[in-house]
């Protein structure tokens, strides 16, 4: 990315964030537990769902946004966001990412002269 040689670090997206959601729910068992994972625009549509003696009817869609709603079902919503570049939309923490490791390197080399 030629982002770094031209000070676009300056032009970052201002107040846009992009969200993406991540949804874990566990369903405790004896006989173990269950886990089921939302991942970003996944969900699952079900007529009948049971969970121990509980039952849910009806034609449901459950994802991040509307959980399964089990009395002792234990959720974990996880927000990623990621900012970007405005004059690319690139993402900035690769960019990020690859200068550390090229300042490490340099670093590493110039320690050993």
């Amino acid at each position: 990315m030629d982002l770094n040689n031209k000070n676009k670090h300056k032009k970052l997206t201002p107040q846009i964030k992009i969200e993406k959601k991540e949804l874990t729910t566990t369903l405790p068992s004896p006989e173990g537990d269950t886990k089921i994972v939302f991942k970003p625009g996944a969900g699952i549509k079900a007529s009948k769902i049971q969970y121990g003696d509980q039952i849910i009817e009806g034609d449901e869609t459950f994802n991040a946004d509307n959980p399964l709603p089990f009395k002792g079902a234990i959720h974990e919503l996880k927000i990623w966001t990621s900012f970007n570049f405005s004059i690319n939309n690139e993402p900035v923490l690769p960019l990020l990412d690859s200068a550390l490791t090229g300042v490490e390197k340099i670093v590493t080399e110039l320690s050993a002269l």
